[in-house]
């Protein structure tokens, strides 16, 4: 009787890239002999005469196939034949496979290379491949900053919100790289933007003093969290002999977190709301210009100075430009 073989992988449906695979596989000879093995490939799906010897001679049950030199296709199967001098047999893949060693390609479709950009820039990007794509990477100055997974699709186009304002200003670079089933990446689409989050004009307000916890409150042990939001109540405009100054007045919102040495609850919290107005002379902005504030922490340093008072020091960036 002939020997028995069955091939394990790759048996169908598996994607392959440049990286190679192993093919494994099993095989009994009835009598006990020493078997060996030739393995072949078909492109064609094991159509009539199209096998091609991968290697031959072998005597274990697996074999790493480099496959980057190999025509990209879905039609892949391979065969393993086992011998034991006399007689053989052989198995092929259940289904067929595809080897992909073609690489996606990307594009960062807008905005154009070289764009002044603030604020929150939507990057339209686009990737497509000739089987399937895994996924896009966005990097900003080497950085990855965002993944769009894919799953199987071949073409995808897709919007990525890129957030500016925590970045200096001046030029960086914003990098997109597509990752396709097969693990092939696409050479990178690379585009050069200058961030420019600066207002026309800006001021600096200091919010220093001492926070008294409320009677009510128990005394500060240890400060836990110190949290700053700021809201804008008004934009006030006035004409002055030397151009239109500007009143930007709003409220802190300082939450403490702090814990206190209390049998019955250990963390407390205190809110405190404090007022802060920044003016400015914006002589190029014309008087009745809508206007939208952009605030910024600039510095932030506080520390306990007895049980009940906390010393602040708050440094608050605050500009205007046309909406």
């Amino acid at each position: 009787m002939p020997p028995t073989v069955t091939v394990i992988s790759p048996n169908g449906g598996e994607i392959i890239g440049p990286a190679g695979i192993t093919i494994n596989w099993t095989a009994v000879d009835p009598a006990g002999l020493p078997l060996n093995y030739n393995v072949y490939y078909s492109p064609t799906g094991g159509s009539a005469g199209s096998f091609i010897l991968i290697v031959s001679g072998l005597t274990t049950t697996s074999y790493f196939w480099n496959t980057s030199a190999l025509p990209s296709g879905q039609n892949y199967i391979v065969r393993v034949l086992a011998s034991n001098g006399s007689e053989s047999g052989f198995d092929d893949s259940n289904a067929k496979f595809t080897i992909d060693n073609i690489p996606p390609v990307v594009s960062i479709d807008s905005p154009p290379d070289g764009s002044v950009v603030r604020d929150t820039v939507p990057l339209f990007i686009s990737a497509s491949d000739n089987f399937c794509l895994a996924r896009v990477n966005i990097y900003v100055d080497g950085q990855l900053v965002y993944t769009e997974l894919e799953g199987s699709a071949a073409s995808t186009s897709f919007i990525y919100e890129w957030d500016t304002t925590q970045l200096s200003e001046g030029t960086h670079v914003v990098r997109a790289i597509a990752i396709d089933c097969a693990g092939n990446s696409s050479l990178p689409a690379e585009k050069t933007y200058i961030v420019d989050n600066l207002p026309p004009c800006f001021t600096q307000v200091l919010i220093d003093g001492y926070l008294q916890i409320p009677p009510q409150k128990p005394d500060v042990e240890h400060i836990i969290a110190f949290e700053i939001v700021w809201s804008v109540k008004e934009i006030k405009t006035l004409e002055t002999i030397f151009g239109t100054k500007v009143l930007v007045s709003g409220f802190l919102e300082i939450d403490v977190a702090y814990s206190a040495v209390d049998l019955e609850q250990t963390e407390h919290f205190a809110s405190f709301v404090l007022p802060f107005a920044g003016i400015m002379l914006c002589p190029d902005i014309p008087l009745d210009t809508c206007l939208c504030p952009v605030i910024q922490l600039e510095h932030e340093q506080h520390h306990l100075v007895t049980p009940r008072s906390i010393k602040k020091d708050i440094v608050l960036f605050i500009g205007v430009r046309p909406c």
